[in-house]
């Protein structure tokens, strides 16, 4: 009966439909009472049932179709099942009744089917479905790993995460050996499970992470620190990392900075990062081929922490930060006795002087792209750097954004 109704995309029955799977209503309502299941309510001279919840429907109509449905209507229907959005919660419980353990450790059953329900019944339908149902298995396992590996948008693959955690340990390993290595998740919120379920994935993986964008995903010091911890576990570095608008408290920049050794570039854009933040970060900070501190509103006292560690950073972006003379004169400071010179410095978007901007030419020799895009320099302004640039014997491309 919940397998129908999923079928006709319905919540609610009435005794037609118990009576196509042989129940009648005394029968429903004995189980009603044992697990508190469908209530009653009167529809004209009908009575009508619905379950609790949908959860419940599509866990029950997964039962059946693990367990009763006969093997050619299984074959025919799952490929459905697997690929429709109707289905997700169905095929989340498929996959740890085909697919699973039943005998998870407690960390994991903290958050996964076993939390759903809560009765004991997931352990229970996977000893006897893997004991009975191999070719089920076979056949899901075939077709689930096939699902994977297509074009997915950012919520088919958080539901193929959470997925995946109903698996056991080998066929969790199996599904990460053809996992995307792009995790594009912007501007998707990420709950607990979500990072859970990433965090879990992420050091299966036997290849470099290329991109994990959590852009505006409103992660918080829970969601942050499942996601970091996986993240400190990866053989290979991320390539690139970006967390940008998130608003982030010092615990959180503390969280993020574990893990700065797994992190190849990272973005941390308009965070709220302040001065506390960058400290934390700067303390921690690995070779890094880019960071960007951007839209951040530390000032000049974040700028002089920075400086302390740019032997580490081949390119720093640092859009709008509310820099001025105090700051630069540490900043360009410290970049002139770099052994190596950096390979891109951005200023853009912070009003520069003329005083200012005689600063910052004295370290040009040791920069080789500076961008100075909407900064407000005059005329006189840029005399002074292309000067330096012709002293140096620097082609003007060195600097970007002077119209030049």
């Amino acid at each position: 009966m919940a397998y129908n109704g999923m079928v006709r995309k319905t919540v609610v029955f009435t005794n037609d439909d118990l009576e196509k799977v042989k129940l009648v209503d005394v029968n429903i309502q004995d189980f009603v009472i044992e697990v508190a299941l469908c209530p009653r309510l009167f529809e004209g001279d009908k009575v009508i049932f619905y379950f609790m919840h949908q959860t419940l429907q599509e866990m029950f109509a997964a039962v059946y179709i693990c367990m009763a449905m006969p093997e050619s209507q299984f074959n025919e229907i799952i490929h459905q099942v697997i690929h429709e959005s109707h289905w997700s919660m169905v095929r989340h419980f498929i996959c740890g009744f085909l697919l699973g353990d039943d005998h998870k450790d407690g960390e994991e059953k903290g958050r996964t089917t076993n939390q759903v329900i809560d009765w004991g019944l997931s352990s229970m339908f996977t000893r006897i479905l893997q004991r009975r149902h191999t070719d089920k298995r076979e056949t899901f396992h075939n077709m689930f790993v096939k699902f994977v590996t297509t074009s997915m948008s950012d919520y088919q693959l958080i539901d193929v995460l959470t997925d995946v955690q109903e698996c056991s340990d080998d066929n969790k390993d199996t599904i990460a050996k053809i996992f995307p290595v792009w995790f594009n998740f912007g501007r998707t919120p990420i709950t607990c499970s979500t990072a859970h379920a990433l965090g879990q994935i992420l050091p299966r993986l036997n290849r470099p992470v290329e991109r994990l964008n959590l852009y505006k995903c409103n992660l918080n010091l829970d969601s942050l620190n499942l996601i970091c911890k996986g993240i400190m576990k990866l053989t290979n570095k991320i390539k690139f990392l970006d967390l940008s608008y998130n608003k982030f408290e010092v615990d959180e920049v503390r969280t993020i900075s574990g893990c700065l050794n797994k992190v190849r570039r990272l973005e941390l854009v308009h965070c709220n990062i302040f001065r506390d933040g960058v400290e934390i970060l700067c303390q921690k900070m690995k070779p890094m081929e880019l960071l960007n501190l951007s839209d951040n509103k530390f000032g000049d006292d974040g700028v002089i922490i920075i400086s302390g560690c740019l032997h580490q950073v081949r390119w720093l972006e640092l859009l709008r930060c509310d820099i001025s003379a105090t700051g630069l004169e540490v900043l360009c400071e410290k970049i002139k006795h770099l052994e190596i010179p950096m390979d891109i410095l951005n200023l853009s978007f912070n009003e520069f002087n003329n005083h200012e901007v005689k600063i910052i030419s004295g370290c040009l020799n040791k920069v080789r792209m500076l961008k100075l895009f909407h900064c407000k320099i005059s005329e006189d302004g840029k005399q002074i750097l292309g000067k330096e640039l012709e002293r140096l014997e620097l082609p003007l491309s060195t600097i970007w954004g002077l119209g030049w």
